[in-house]
């Protein structure tokens, strides 16, 4: 019981910077995108998982796909 609490306590700890810099980026329009099971992009926001990703932040209309 205790560990449904503190897996996300930690997970928020530890990925605190990048968690800030995808709600800025979604304020600013980003929107997560579902891609599939695919290696990790060096370019991307992303979240990896086992060293896959299934998810990219990406811009609505005119900007970069990857930013």
């Amino acid at each position: 019981m205790i560990a449904l609490f503190l897996i996300p306590l930690f997970f928020n700890i530890a990925n605190a910077d990048a968690l800030d810099t995808f709600k800025k980026e979604q304020d600013k329009g980003a929107e997560w995108h579902y891609v599939g099971e695919q290696p990790l992009d060096p370019n991307a926001k992303q979240i990896d998982i086992n060293g896959d990703i299934y998810w990219k932040l990406k811009w609505k209309g005119n900007k970069s796909n990857d930013k």
